[in-house]
C-alpha cells in the first residue's frame, strides 16, 4: 500500500490474477493437433537419428578405438566392419589385433619377471632380518618384519611362528 495523502490510500495489486478463458473448440481440436505433431516429430527426430549414427559406425568404432586403445574386442569390431566394406584395411586391423594379442602375452611374462625380482628382493630382505635377530634378540621390530616377510613369501607356517613368538615374548595376545 502506498500512502499518498494521510486521508487517502491506493492499493496496487503487483501480481494480479487474470482469469484466462479459451473457447471449448480451441482446447479440444488444438490439443490434439499439436499432439499428434510432437509425437510425429520425435519419431522422425528418432529416425533420422538412426539412419546418421548408422552412417557414421566407423567413426564410432574408431572414437570408441581412441579412447581404450587396449581393448582388443573394439580392435575386432572394425576389423568386421572393413571386412564388408574393405578388405586391405580390414586385413590391416586384424593383423594389429594379432600383435596386440602378442604383447599381451610379452607383459604378462615382463610381470611376472618383475614379480620374481621382487620376491629377489624379499629373500635378500629376509636373510638381513634373521641375521639381524641372532645379534639383537630383544629386538621385537623384528620379529613382525620377518612374520611380514614370510607371509610375502607364502611361507605361511613360519609367519605363524613369528606371530606367536612375537606374543609369547611380549606379552600381547591380540
Amino acid at each position: 500500500m502506498i500512502k499518498m495523502k494521510p486521508s487517502k490510500t491506493i492499493k496496487i495489486k503487483y501480481f494480479p490474477h487474470i482469469p484466462r478463458i479459451f473457447p471449448a473448440f480451441f482446447k479440444q481440436n488444438h490439443l490434439k493437433i499439436s499432439l499428434c505433431i510432437l509425437i510425429v516429430l520425435a519419431i522422425i527426430i528418432n529416425f533420422n537419428q538412426a539412419i546418421i549414427t548408422s552412417k557414421d559406425t566407423e567413426k564410432n568404432i574408431l572414437k570408441e578405438i581412441i579412447h581404450h586403445p587396449f581393448q582388443y574386442s573394439r580392435h575386432k569390431e572394425l576389423a568386421d566392419y572393413y571386412e564388408i566394406r574393405n578388405i586391405n584395411e580390414a586385413t590391416r586391423e586384424l593383423n594389429l589385433l594379432e600383435n596386440y594379442a602378442n604383447n599381451e602375452f610379452e607383459a604378462m611374462k615382463i610381470l611376472g619377471l618383475e614379480f620374481n625380482a621382487n620376491s629377489n628382493e624379499s629373500t635378500k630382505e629376509l636373510t638381513f632380518w634373521q641375521n639381524f635377530i641372532r645379534k639383537y634378540p630383544d629386538y621385537h621390530y623384528a620379529l613382525i618384519k620377518l612374520s611380514q616377510l614370510y607371509f610375502k613369501l607364502d611361507r605361511n607356517t613360519e609367519g605363524n611362528a613369528m606371530m606367536t613368538k612375537y606374543r609369547q615374548e611380549t606379552g600381547k595376545l591380540n
